[in-house]
């Protein structure tokens, strides 16, 4: 079956007072019907840039975008802003970061979700506040007939952001892409608003695009996840592999800074040294290796993604035909299986 989301190629590129900011450097990917696809990696990695870029929310007179992202087989970049306007909400919705800033301050939320209903669907005003108000009740939000009239300021976080949900789900999208959708949270109502999500994503078959840091939240709701360090795909696989058999030292350092409850307690979780490079002028080669404590000469030297050998005993490499098996587990690093397997354990636990 054909994706539903094909992402070849992408690039990003801001120009900036000192020189051409290259953000998303060749990214590729795809998205199946009804799957959940989670982009991680910390600060500045390109995961915010890759997912405005498919609608073009990050377009304008100093933005580059190019390469390839056919949805259901129509080509979105460099599609004419019409195009984007009649996809945008109806096929692809999105639910951003900071629900206050994306929220119109003036207008009411039932006034709100109903515009966009009526922007993409031919039903009255009537209707439209109506689907509304079931968007929200099938959101989780509590007395959902009193939160259509509440201004977006007169709202907790939690709710806005249920109002987020429900104007993203109210034209039943194919495709949903969650920019950080429990950054500003706290822990009880993250929970709460990623059971929402699960919940909306069992009833509707919607596939979803989750842009986080937050490696609980991928555990919980993902089914594949790219990891995104300096504009570039270091490693992408399902959830078990990137886990329990992860391949690329950045994995290790983002999966050992968190606690675990299943194994030796540290005094000190440790931490990747260092900053990541400046987009400005990024290293040829491997983009880790200055933080990454096991490089060696050959890392100086460009890396593609690629699918190695995991059997004992055999280092070779496959270069990455793209448009791998949605199972197939790819990473940048030039150490062999062995040598990995050998570095990455550090008092029974995954880390640098």
């Amino acid at each position: 079956m054909a994706p539903l989301l094909e992402v070849r190629n992408l690039r990003v590129d801001f120009q900036t007072a000192e020189g051409p900011l290259r953000a998303v450097a060749g990214v590729s990917f795809t998205v199946q019907r009804g799957e959940v696809l989670a982009v991680v990696g910390e600060s500045g990695s390109g995961k915010s840039a890759t997912a405005l870029a498919l609608l073009g929310l990050n377009g304008g007179p100093a933005t580059s975008i190019a390469g390839s992202a056919e949805f259901e087989g129509a080509e979105l970049i460099g599609a004419p802003p019409e195009r984007l306007r009649r996809v945008r909400g109806a096929q692809i919705a999105m639910i951003f970061q900071d629900p206050m800033s994306s929220l119109n301050p003036v207008q009411r939320i039932g006034n709100q979700i109903a515009e966009q209903i009526r922007a993409h669907r031919s039903v009255s005003k009537r209707e439209a506040l109506g689907r509304a108000e079931d968007a929200l009740a099938r959101a989780g939000m509590p007395r959902s007939n009193e939160q259509m009239r509440a201004y977006p300021h007169e709202l907790s976080g939690g709710m806005r952001q249920r109002a987020m949900i429900a104007m993203a789900f109210s034209c039943s999208p194919s495709l949903l892409i969650a920019d950080e959708p429990t950054t500003a949270l706290d822990v009880t109502v993250q929970a709460q608003i990623l059971a929402e999500l699960a919940r909306l994503r069992a009833e509707s078959g919607v596939a979803v695009l989750l842009v986080t840091h937050d490696l609980g939240v991928v555990a919980g709701l993902a089914d594949r996840v790219l990891v995104m360090y300096a504009g570039e795909v270091v490693e992408q696989g399902t959830v078990q592999q990137i886990f329990e058999d992860p391949q690329h030292p950045y994995t290790w350092g983002l999966l050992g800074s968190i606690a675990r409850i299943d194994g030796p307690r540290r005094a000190r979780l440790p931490s990747i040294a260092g900053a990541p490079p400046s987009p400005l002028d990024q290293p040829s080669g491997c983009r880790f290796r200055a933080r990454c404590p096991h490089a060696f000469e050959r890392c100086a030297e460009p890396v593609q993604l690629q699918a190695r050998a995991r059997a004992a005993g055999s280092g070779g490499a496959a270069p990455h035909a793209w448009g791998p098996q949605a199972s197939e587990q790819l990473d940048r690093c030039l150490l062999t299986p062995e040598r990995k397997r050998a570095l990455r354990v550090v008092d029974g636990e995954i880390g640098l």
